[in-house]
């Protein structure tokens, strides 16, 4: 699109120059033609008038070329100019529209990465409690990875979907509003669910500390 424009400038440029030329040139043949009356005025006989007569209509043909030539040398500048501005009114939206993609997509990353994070984290809480009270071992190290790595799963959490909260706040557009209200109560629900995993392990350290 840069290259197009950049083409489009190339032949407004020519174009002036060659209008330019033709304007010079009509000047002449305009003086031309004013220097005719002088002749007219000078000739003695119809000879000198015959002669005047067919520089006259050589003039004219001139000036009907000219003429012509620079109008169509004209409308093509305009239609130049007009192009030329439609390629650059459309370049801020082209952007606009890329600009906006990528948020999207910074979105999208951001959310679903933290709805995996969440979901990872409550599968092993729910899965390794119930196998736990079942005694496999497999219970026990599910729970340790939830007290172990819960707070810095949960902080990655949070921090993503602030992300998508604050990029999707606007909400502009459909997506960017379903993205905004799944953050929003996954958040809540991050901080409820959050809330009773470390009391549960509050509870439990205490209780392991007086027995």
């Amino acid at each position: 699109m840069k290259n197009k424009g950049l083409l489009i400038k190339a032949k407004l440029s020519m174009r002036n120059k060659s209008l330019e030329k033709i304007n010079a040139e009509l000047e002449e043949l305009n003086k031309r033609s004013e220097e005719t009356e002088t002749a007219i005025e000078a000739a003695e006989n119809d000879e000198d008038l015959k002669a005047v007569e067919e520089q006259i209509e050589e003039i004219q043909t001139e000036l009907s070329a000219k003429k012509e030539e620079k109008e169509n040398l004209e409308k093509e500048i305009s239609d130049l100019e007009a192009e030329l501005k439609e390629l650059e009114d459309k370049e801020p939206a082209k952007e606009e529209e890329r600009n906006m993609n990528k948020n999207e997509k910074l979105i999208k990353f951001a959310l679903w990465g933290s709805v995996a994070l969440d979901i990872f984290m409550y599968v092993c809480f729910v899965v390794g409690f119930a196998a736990g009270i079942g005694g496999a071992q497999i219970g026990f190290l599910m729970i340790g990875i939830v007290f172990r790595y819960g707070r810095i799963i949960a902080i990655t959490s949070i921090a993503l979907k602030l992300i998508v909260i604050i990029f999707s706040f606007a909400r502009d557009t459909n997506s960017k509003q379903g993205a905004f209200s799944v953050a929003l109560s996954s958040l809540l629900l991050l901080l409820i669910i959050g809330g009773v995993m470390w009391g549960i392990y509050y509870i439990g350290k205490v209780m392991s500390t007086v027995g």
